[in-house]
């Protein structure tokens, strides 16, 4: 497999992962995003 080859293939899974945070970033309520609810330990 040439390098050209990998490089579209990265890329066609790179904007795939981005679409699919698009969509359930703009599925999850904006007063969702900003709660006390719950506390990151890191």
């Amino acid at each position: 497999m040439n390098n050209k080859k990998i490089a579209e293939i990265l890329a066609s899974q790179y904007k795939a992962n981005l679409g699919m945070l698009r969509k359930t970033l703009e599925k999850v309520p904006e007063d969702q995003w900003n709660t006390d609810e719950y506390n990151n330990p890191n």
